[in-house]
């Protein structure tokens, strides 16, 4: 009994089902009847750019869709439809569908139709004149590697840095743009080509090229009619207009001008088509409304969510905070301990580095005062034996020579030799003298720096072709700097002058000192041969110029060219000035 009951329900269900079953088989033959015709439509319009016609179908394939929950195509369709839009001028619509596209196909990793939404979102902007938002799209899309999903997209991408980056010269731009245009007209790209003419034409006519121009305009206008493009043709009849204008020829501007105005008139009477606007409005109000729905549902079953995660988190948060601030007071005490170490120990460590560092300078003063006072008294004891010994020599033998010469009798052709050796003496007499003086100047003591130097400048100027120009600033009357530092002056001069002389070989030598309160600046310049001094290694002659330098304190800077000469500047402070 219980088999015929269970049998007979069996047979009920079947027959029950079977009409439902034939119901559900009717529907989708007649959505896939439905989505047929739909789709013959688009193809026999996309094939004639009856951009209007389109809509309506593209907002109905939506709306189906939609109901399937059919995502990928649901967003494909709204891309063709943003297509549409901007192509007609509808530009907030064509934005608001691309930036859910873009949003979509980044999700879910669809990387060519995510260049082409942002793409068509780029060029959207610039027609509306938001060049910012356009420059942070593209920054995007190239984080995406557009050359890496199409040929295509990676020639748009070319086409969009050109238009938008400012700092390419005009000339690089052209260049790329006619690689573009060869490269669209081969794969038939025709929207690319259509505007890529239209850039090479507003370049021509930046430069004036009027002529130019109009050819690229009139190119990039063929490829808009065949696309049926209303507001590129309508901006390209204005600007063959303008070069016309430019060229005075003022009929052919007429008639440019006169397709301006008509493009303009089909233009307003498209966007004024009352059906259309409402069927626009009504579905982007729609799509709007759509998505505050899902936002509003994805909200609540976050916050429901959230809150059963709240309780839980926040007594795990309670025990960890305690255990937290606990363990933060024991680590900053330690921290704080250990820091105050540390800054003791470097406190410690400077001090330390600084008592070496003075040690150290006092040192090489030690030694530099030793080495530089060692080598003036040595040079002193030099000059007083050459000057005592070779000297007084020199002159007894020219004493006795001339004795000898004035009582002898000698021959004509032996007083020619006489007077030979005669000068030969002397002339030795004169070198000892000379270099007795260089080694210990007496005028130094006697009538101080100022006069020194101007009698070492003028033993120069004598024994050479050189004009040497002296000049002193500063020195008043019975005032000097402290003997120790006109020594060391001195010999920086000396040797200064010398180098010039020996290496730089000029016409003109000028030497100048200016005496102020604090300061004795020297100023060593020549016209002749100078020199690299990063190349020049410092031999005895720089090398002894910045010693005593240094060891005054000073400064010293040198300045010099192989073809303008050589300028020494130094600068050493004077600590006492004796009157």
């Amino acid at each position: 009994m219980n088999r015929i009951i269970l049998i007979a329900f069996v047979l009920l269900s079947f027959l029950i089902r079977i009409p439902i079953l034939s119901a559900e088989l009717d529907s989708l033959e007649y959505n896939k009847l439905y989505l047929d015709s739909l789709k013959i439509k688009i193809s026999s319009y996309e094939l004639n750019h009856q951009y209007t016609e389109l809509i309506p179908i593209y907002i109905q394939l939506i709306d189906y869709y939609n109901e399937i929950n059919d995502n990928r195509k649901l967003h494909e369709t709204r891309y063709s439809l943003a297509e549409c839009y901007y192509n007609l001028g509808f530009y907030n619509y064509a934005v608001s569908l691309l930036e859910y596209c873009q949003v979509y196909f980044r999700q879910t990793s669809a990387g060519l139709q995510y260049v082409k939404a942002v793409h068509l979102l780029i060029f959207t902007n610039i027609a509306m004149g938001n060049k910012d938002m356009a420059n942070y799209f593209i920054t995007q899309c190239e984080i995406e590697k557009p050359d890496k999903n199409d040929p295509l997209a990676a020639i748009e991408h070319s086409l969009l840095d050109v238009i938008l980056d400012v700092k390419k010269t005009n000339g690089s731009k052209k260049s790329t743009l006619l690689k573009i245009i060869q490269y669209a007209k081969r794969y038939k790209y025709d929207i690319i080509a259509q505007r890529a003419y239209s850039e090479v034409g507003i370049l021509l006519q930046r430069e004036n090229q009027n002529e130019k121009a109009i050819t690229a305009f009139q190119q990039s206008l063929s490829f808009a009619e065949s696309l049926n493009l209303l507001l590129a043709k309508n901006q390209l009849y204005f600007n063959i207009y303008e070069c016309l204008s430019a060229k005075k020829e003022y009929q052919n501007a007429i008639t440019a001008l006169l397709n301006y105005t008509k493009t303009k008139d089909t233009i307003f009477i498209t966007r004024s088509n009352e059906t259309l606007n409402k069927l626009i409005s009504k579905h982007d109000q729609k799509s709007h409304r759509e998505e505050g729905i899902e936002f509003a549902k994805d909200k609540r079953l976050f916050e429901l969510k959230t809150r059963r995660a709240n309780f839980t988190l926040y007594g795990l948060l309670f025990g960890i905070g305690a255990i937290l601030i606990g363990g933060y007071f024991i680590i900053y005490f330690y921290q704080h301990k250990i820091e105050a170490n540390e800054i003791i120990s470097e406190q410690k460590e400077q001090i330390n580095g600084q008592k070496i560092k003075e040690l150290e300078n006092k040192f090489k003063l030690q030694n530099m005062n030793s080495m530089l006072s060692g080598q003036e008294l040595e040079r002193d004891r030099i000059a007083k034996d050459l000057h005592d010994s070779l000297g007084g020599l020199l002159s007894t033998i020219k004493i006795r020579f001339d004795h000898m010469y004035n009582s002898s009798q000698i021959s004509s052709k032996e007083k020619g030799e006489y007077d030979e050796i005669h000068k030969l003496v002397d002339y030795a007499c004169s070198e000892v003298r000379s270099i007795a003086h260089d080694l210990k100047p007496g005028t130094l003591e006697e009538a101080g720096l100022k006069e020194s130097i101007g009698d070492l400048l003028n033993r120069y100027n004598k024994g050479s072709n050189i004009d040497i120009t002296y000049q002193h600033y500063g020195f008043e009357e019975n005032q000097d700097i402290d003997k120790e530092i006109s020594i060391q002056v001195y010999r920086i001069i000396q040797e200064l002058v010398h180098n010039s002389i020996k290496h730089g070989k000029p016409k003109d030598i000028l030497v100048q000192l200016t005496l102020q309160e604090s300061q004795l600046e020297i100023i060593v310049e020549d016209n002749g041969k100078g020199f690299d001094p990063k190349l020049v290694s410092k031999g005895m002659g720089l090398g002894n110029i910045h010693s005593r330098v240094s060891y005054l304190e000073g400064e010293i800077h040198i300045d010099s060219d192989e073809k303008s000469g050589t300028s020494s500047l130094i600068i050493i402070p004077v600590k006492h000035v004796k009157i």
